[in-house]
């Protein structure tokens, strides 16, 4: 019961957020401050304060708090325009565990404006 009161709780406050957030798929993973990677997954939604994927921990060190860097793979809409990988740091602020099937939310350090 508790469990579904705090989704329930998050879900309002998620939609009371003055910053747009857009459903994207784009591959990412993130790496801790010593470069290694913790986390391999799926954009889930993007704005342009932070970040949520969808994913699996890769070894160990996934913790609320973490500085992390995360690097995705920006597919244009426009096939003339060419793919890129943009690098952004920031701290993880969330994790949901349901069962094995992981959401990581990260907050970035500077806000940035055009992701795709």
């Amino acid at each position: 019961m508790l469990k579904k009161l705090e989704d329930y709780t998050r879900h309002l406050l998620n939609d009371r957020r003055d910053i747009r957030r857009r459903r994207v798929d784009y591959d990412a993973v993130l790496r801790d401050e010593a470069s290694q990677l913790i986390f391999r997954g799926r954009t889930k939604n993007i704005s342009s304060s932070g970040v949520k994927l969808h994913g699996l921990p890769v070894g160990l060190g996934l913790e609320t708090g973490q500085r992390v860097r995360v690097e995705f793979l920006v597919i244009p809409r426009d096939a003339g325009q060419v793919a890129r990988r943009p690098t952004f740091t920031g701290c993880i602020v969330r994790i949901d565990d349901n069962d094995g099937d992981y959401n990581v939310a990260i907050a970035f350090d500077e806000p940035y404006e055009n992701i795709e």
